[in-house]
């Protein structure tokens, strides 16, 4: 059984990350926008630290994967839903890889407030659905109006079921003049 460890990315790891998002098969939830260079993913962590989590999962001496979230939409309505990112480099560990990152990524969402988690899985890759539908997440159809085959599927996650631990909301304090 190989063993990963998860911890968060930092700009230092851009060449690393780089080396798996360019990996073919990597892809377990898909990412609209992928970086198409070493700095163009050094930017993406950059960007994305201090807003959403961006993990990375080391095992046997080295990246094994990593997965991150993203805005959603920008509406004012679903500013606590993320889409979810995911790259595991291929091998016998990889669906053990991506649930341990998934897990890890689901809970900081989850202790940040998220309240849903939207994933794209990529056409061909219908292994990776048992792996998603253990960690909570169900289909809900092709994501229409993106570029992306038709095939591709969109899965949603609720975080307000009681699944996952989340900090208790701090009471609302209204003022009436």
């Amino acid at each position: 059984m190989t063993f990963c460890a998860i911890r968060p990315a930092c700009v230092a790891d851009s060449a690393a990350a780089w080396q798996v998002l360019g990996y073919p098969g990597s892809e377990i939830a898909l990412a609209l926008e992928t970086p198409h260079s070493e700095i163009g993913t050094g930017a993406l962590i950059e960007a994305t630290v201090g807003r959403y989590p961006f993990l990375l999962a080391e095992a046997d001496g080295g990246l094994a994967g990593l997965a991150w979230a993203s805005a959603h939409h920008a509406g004012l309505g679903l500013r606590w839903s993320v889409d979810v990112h995911v790259h595991v480099l291929p091998g016998p560990a990889q669906q053990k890889h991506a649930a341990a990152l998934y897990k890890a990524l689901i809970q900081a969402l989850a202790d940040a407030g998220y309240l849903a988690l939207y994933v794209t899985l990529p056409h061909g890759q219908e292994h990776d659905q048992p792996l998603h539908t253990a960690l909570g997440f169900a289909p809900i159809g092709r994501p229409c109006g993106l570029d992306l085959p038709a095939q591709a599927q969109a899965w949603c996650l609720t975080l307000n079921t009681g699944q996952y631990h989340r900090p208790a909301l701090r009471p609302a304090v209204w003022r009436v003049r």
